[in-house]
C-alpha cells in the first residue's frame, strides 16, 4: 500500500501535466519560444512531484528543499483546474459562435483571445492567492449546537486535516497550539489527518502538541493519512503525551459548574474506513 499510493499519485499527475499542456498551454501560447518555456517548466514541474513523492515516503529532504518540491503539487493541481475551466468556457463560446453564425471572423477571434488572456491572468492569480493562503493561520469558526437535555453549556474546540509533517513542522503547530488554548476550551478534538508522516521524523512538533491545554481533556481520532504511516507508533506516541486516542470507543465528559447541576456529553470517536483496506 505504501509503495502503490505514490505510484498511482504520479499516473494522475502525469495525466494532469499532459493534460495542461495539450489542452491548455498549446491552445493560449502560439509563439514558439514562449510555449516550449512553459513546456519545459512542465516537465521540471513533473520531476519537482516525482521529488515530493520519493521525500515523502523513501527519502528524507533538507526542510527547505522539500518545501519547494512540494509546490510544485500545488501548481500541477491549480493549472489542471484553469486547464478545465478554460475548456468549459470554450465549449461556451463554441456554442455562442454556433447559435450565431453571423458572428465575424474578426469578432470570433477577439472573443478567443480575450478567453486566453484572461485565462492565463486567471492561473497566475490562483497560484498567487493559494501561496499566500496557505501561510495563514487557521480561521477560527464558532459554531453553536445544541444538544437536547445539556443541562449547561460547554466549550469545545475542533481541529483538523493539520498534516504535520514535511511544510507544517513545529513552528506552525505551536502557533496553532496557542490559538487554540486562548479560546478556553473545556475540551479539544483532534479529528483526523493531524499527522501525515512517520510519528518519529516530527517529535519536536508533537511536543508542541503535548502543550494543548483544557480541563477535560484532549481526544484524538485517526483520519485516512494516518494509515499511510505507522499508526500504532503514533497512537503510542500521543498517548504517552496526555492525548486520549479514542479507539471505536466512547467517553463521558462531565464539567460541574460550581452548583448541583452538571453538565455531561457522551464524546464518541471511531476508526476511518481506510484502516478496513489495510487490516
Amino acid at each position: 500500500m505504501k509503495s502503490f499510493f505514490p505510484l498511482l499519485a504520479l499516473m494522475v499527475f502525469l495525466i494532469f501535466h499532459l493534460s495542461i499542456y495539450f489542452f491548455f498551454i498549446r491552445q493560449i501560447i502560439q509563439p514558439k519560444i514562449p510555449r516550449l518555456v512553459l513546456k519545459y517548466f512542465l516537465i521540471f514541474n513533473f520531476f519537482g512531484v516525482i521529488a515530493y513523492f520519493a521525500a515523502r515516503y523513501f527519502v528524507d529532504f533538507p526542510q527547505s528543499l522539500y518545501f519547494l518540491v512540494s509546490l510544485s503539487i500545488g501548481v500541477g493541481f491549480v493549472l489542471f483546474v484553469v486547464m478545465l475551466v478554460y475548456q468549459t468556457l470554450k465549449l461556451v463560446l463554441w456554442l455562442l459562435f454556433w447559435l450565431f453564425p453571423s458572428f465575424s471572423k474578426e469578432r470570433r477571434g477577439f472573443f478567443q483571445r480575450v478567453l486566453n488572456l484572461s485565462s492565463g491572468i486567471f492561473a497566475l492569480g490562483y497560484l498567487g492567492v493559494g501561496l499566500v493562503e496557505g501561510r495563514l493561520q487557521p480561521k477560527i469558526e464558532r459554531v453553536k449546537i445544541p444538544l437536547k437535555n445539556l443541562k449547561n453549556s460547554m466549550n469545545a474546540v475542533q481541529i483538523s486535516d493539520l498534516h504535520i509533517g514535511g511544510l507544517i513542522e513545529e513552528n506552525v503547530v505551536r502557533q496553532i497550539v496557542q490559538q487554540i488554548n486562548a479560546l478556553k476550551p473545556d475540551f479539544i478534538v483532534l479529528t483526523g489527518d493531524i499527522v501525515d508522516t512517520e510519528i518519529t521524523k516530527v517529535s519536536r512538533a508533537i511536543a508542541e502538541l503535548a502543550k494543548l491545554n483544557a480541563p477535560l481533556g484532549v481526544y484524538f481520532i485517526a483520519g485516512n493519512h494516518e494509515y499511510f504511516h505507522s499508526i500504532q507508533p503514533l497512537f503510542e506516541g500521543l498517548k504517552s503525551i496526555g492525548i486520549r486516542v479514542l479507539e471505536n470507543e466512547c467517553v463521558q465528559l462531565v464539567k460541574n459548574q460550581g452548583t448541583n447541576e452538571e453538565a455531561i456529553v457522551n464524546l464518541a470517536g471511531v476508526y476511518d474506513l481506510f484502516g478496513r483496506r489495510i487490516g
